[in-house]
């Protein structure tokens, strides 16, 4: 049986690839900081669940994901709305 479009749930921690971050500052509104921290939130409560279950592969998704909000949320420079839309 080909295996060709079956998902691998086993995903190796080492083969996950870093999710790109701009260099250039993260230009957002109160609101955007907001949609920013609110996955770090929820992210940093999966991986204490993944903690303690001991999941490994979950684990280093998870790692992986909140280096990039992280990341995100550090360069974010929040902006007022345009007076003239």
């Amino acid at each position: 049986m080909s295996r060709a479009f079956v998902r691998n749930s086993d995903e190796d921690p080492q083969s996950l690839r870093e999710r790109p971050v701009s260099p250039h500052p993260n230009f957002v509104t109160a609101r955007g900081l907001a949609a920013i921290e609110a996955p770090v939130r929820e992210l940093e409560a999966q991986r204490q669940a993944a903690r303690e279950a001991d999941g490994a592969p979950l684990r280093a998704r998870l790692e992986r994901d909140l280096r990039y909000w992280g990341a995100r949320g550090a360069g974010a420079r929040v902006v007022g709305p345009s007076a003239n839309p």
